[in-house]
């Protein structure tokens, strides 16, 4: 094995061809980076080169890079053990969780891949702008500003395994909160957007559905120009880093 930035990678020969193949292993299921060469020290100048450009391609991009998990959870049958969980950075563990969602998905055993995304998303907002997080019991609104402004908290989990909807969880009570706190994750709980939305938009582009006494609102890219929209990706993942 070969480390550098804190991503692992394995190596295999392939005595056919002469050519070693190398791939990082421990940050999901899919590798960040391949790479192969027929030279050992060349291998690992490789593995180094191509480490640098994934993350210099997600700061060109603005994309969170997928962070290296302990070796100890990419190891074999230890991998699943708790042990030493407890240090393991709470952004690792998120990315982690959707790795095994997808791949439970791709095998057949879960049919949703979704899990503590709307958690996460009150969790989020809450650190990001310091708000006061309400109680579970609390209908209409999950969190309040300092100013008493209420926010409904919704977030929606993104993947490529299926069709990948925007649509958010039921959204009630329109006349109990102030703005829709909303963020798109990828697969692996980065953050993708997110945004502010006054309770004037989702009025204007959501529907009601009477069978669950609710409204549905899609989470569309267009969401975003409307001119009372506040763009809050940047300070999403600012909070998000700090985890």
């Amino acid at each position: 094995m070969m480390e550098y930035r804190g991503y692992v990678a394995t190596v295999e020969f392939d005595d056919s061809a002469g050519v070693l193949h190398g791939r990082v292993v421990n940050c999901g299921s899919y590798p960040i980076a391949t790479f192969e060469s027929t030279d050992a020290q060349e291998l690992r100048r490789e593995f180094k080169r191509s480490v640098d450009e994934y993350l210099a391609w997600c700061r060109e991009d603005g994309a969170t890079p997928k962070q290296p998990f302990p070796t100890h959870l990419h190891s074999g049958p230890e991998g699943c053990s708790t042990s030493g969980i407890a240090t393991v950075p709470s952004g690792h563990l998120l990315s982690l969780i959707g790795d095994i969602l997808r791949e439970l998905c791709t095998r057949g055993i879960c049919r949703s891949e979704n899990l503590p995304t709307g958690d996460f998303a009150e969790y989020l907002f809450c650190r990001a702008f310091d708000w006061q997080r309400e109680a579970n019991s609390k209908r209409g609104f999950d969190a309040t500003d300092n100013s008493g402004t209420r926010y409904q908290i919704k977030g929606r989990r993104l993947t490529t395994h299926g069709r990948s909807s925007r649509q958010l969880s039921a959204i009630r009570g329109l006349d109990q909160f102030d703005f829709l706190a909303a963020v798109l994750f990828n697969e692996t709980y980065g953050i993708q957007r997110a945004a502010l939305v006054p309770i004037a938009e989702i009025r204007e582009r959501s529907k009601f559905v009477p069978h669950t006494n609710s409204h549905r609102f899609q989470l569309t890219d267009e969401i975003w120009d409307a001119p009372q929209v506040r763009d809050v990706t940047d300070i999403l993942k600012a909070a998000y880093l700090d985890l």
